[in-house]
């Protein structure tokens, strides 16, 4: 089972909260290249894509609909890929393990030739990384910045 792990468009913060963030004419142009990518990969890999998941906030929902214009599969809105809730008392420690217990259950969900696009924050790459080489979650594991639409293929085996 793959997940395409794809980081949202990067984007000038306008208030502390993602949710009603627009999307800019530079990052929509970060997104549709990221869009042809992951278009190239799908065909040059032969990969089975079944979904797109992404957390309910505007700057990766709109990245998830640039990259779906080409595959036209579901998006599937998912609250275990938001942001790290650390305003809302939630420990690094508890971050990591809810992405990953996310991540676990769509390995569980799909078979072994299915593959998945997650458009979400650069924060979840700690917990796809952990399920990947199954380590735990940590206070020491690095907080992790990654690029504008940014797409990392993992492979899990069932």
């Amino acid at each position: 089972m793959n997940i395409i792990y794809c980081h949202h468009a990067n984007h000038i913060l306008q208030n502390d909260l993602m949710e009603n963030e627009n999307i800019s004419d530079l990052e929509v142009k970060d997104a549709t290249l990221c869009s042809q990518l992951i278009s190239k990969t799908i065909s040059e890999n032969g990969l089975n894509i079944k979904a797109i998941y992404t957390p309910n906030n505007n700057i990766s929902k709109k990245t998830a609909e640039i990259i779906n214009s080409k595959l036209n599969v579901p998006i599937i809105l998912d609250k275990r890929f938001d942001e790290y809730r650390s305003r809302e008392s939630e420990s690094w420690v508890e971050c990591q393990n809810r992405i990953m217990n996310a991540v676990k259950d769509l390995i569980s969900m799909y078979d072994n030739n299915d593959t998945i696009i997650c458009v979400t924050s650069g924060v979840n790459i700690a917990g796809f990384i952990n399920v990947a080489y199954g380590l735990k979650s940590s206070r020491n594991a690095p907080f992790l910045n990654i690029l504008s639409c940014t797409p990392i293929l993992f492979k899990f085996n069932k």
